[in-house]
């Protein structure tokens, strides 16, 4: 009888997996997010676990097989606390007692972010129809900015009625982003804020930067400048006659941009303005809006007036878009020579 001899099957220990190095990688974080570096020469197969152990932060782990690995969704300013596990193929962490611990530890901070500063509007681009507001570009890693209406309180203001905020796009000076703001109320005071965020896979929130914040004033339509009777128009005493008077201006100093200006002629009648035809007789104006200047004839003998001069701005379709604060002077024509 021949004997067969079946040897005893032996267990087959788990291999050794050895602690990890991990580094941080400097100057590669930012206000939402930490990178780490970790090993490359694993078997197939065999990954990494990363934990965020910090209580809160609520990040999921992470698997992956070495090399740079970016954790999102972090708080600016923050330390974060993680624990990297190497596993094997079957799943299995380290379970030989040669290494009773091959979980690694390491510690890092995210970036503080730098507030926007110098938010202020750009006298020379602000228009009577669009107000350009300018900041200066964060010093810390930023994707792109948000901007606001705020209210008194410095809470945001969702429904902007007839104002519109447009897409922030670069400055022109250098190293500066701006926007236009169109639908303000020309004169009024306003609130706005801007913050800067990475646009990052996390939540939003915990990558924004600290609100700046600044109250402007939106410029007025300002009156046509040195108003005056128009003392050269030939065949005139000084500008009047008896029924005449003759009138001169500058234009207003308000950046009208792009739109079309011209002028109205009207009269006061107490405070309130009127139209020349509403006074007696057939009182007409002559305007030119080139040299700036203007006619008015049909007037009554020996008589003071009070005229308003008004500067008018359209846009391409003739459609009235603002008009200008009233500039007045009164005039009184001469006796009639007899």
């Amino acid at each position: 009888m021949n004997t067969v001899t079946v040897a005893a099957a032996q267990e087959t220990e788990p291999a050794i997996l050895m602690k990890p190095t991990v580094t941080v990688v400097k100057g590669a974080n930012t206000p939402s997010s930490i990178t780490l570096k970790l090993p490359t020469n694993l078997a197939d197969n065999d990954h990494y676990i990363i934990t965020c152990t910090t209580k809160g932060a609520n990040i999921a782990p992470i698997s992956t097989a070495g090399g740079e690995v970016t954790i999102y969704g972090l708080k600016a300013g923050k330390s974060y606390k993680f624990a990297v596990t190497t596993i094997d193929a079957n799943g299995n962490i380290l379970q030989n007692t040669k290494l009773k611990n091959v979980v690694v530890s390491v510690t890092a901070k995210t970036a503080k972010y730098a507030a926007v500063k110098s938010l202020k509007m750009d006298k020379q681009q602000t228009t009577i129809t669009s107000l350009i507001l300018t900041w200066k570009v964060s010093t810390t890693k930023t994707d792109d900015y948000r901007f606001m209406l705020l209210n008194a309180k410095g809470k945001e203001i969702t429904d902007l009625g007839d104002i519109s905020i447009g897409e922030i796009t670069t400055g022109k000076a250098t190293g500066t982003m701006q926007v236009t703001i169109t639908g303000c109320a020309l004169g009024k005071k306003y609130t706005f804020g801007v913050i800067a965020f990475t646009d990052n896979p996390g939540d939003r929130k915990y990558a924004e930067s600290a609100l700046a914040k600044a109250k402007i004033t939106v410029p007025k339509y300002t009156a046509v400048q040195k108003l005056k009777v128009d003392k050269t128009v030939a065949d005139t005493t000084k500008g009047v006659t008896d029924s005449t008077v003759a009138l001169g201006w500058q234009a207003s100093k308000a950046n009208t941009g792009d739109l079309s200006v011209r002028y109205v002629v009207l009269w006061l009648d107490g405070k309130k303005e009127k139209e020349l035809s509403e006074l007696p007789g057939e009182v007409t104006a002559e305007i030119d809006s080139i040299t700036l200047k203007a006619t008015i004839t049909g007037l009554a003998a020996n008589k003071k007036y009070t005229f308003i001069v008004k500067e008018i701005a359209s846009d391409d379709e003739g459609n009235e878009i603002a008009t200008s604060l009233t500039a007045k002077i009164s005039a009184k024509t001469l006796k009639t020579v007899v």
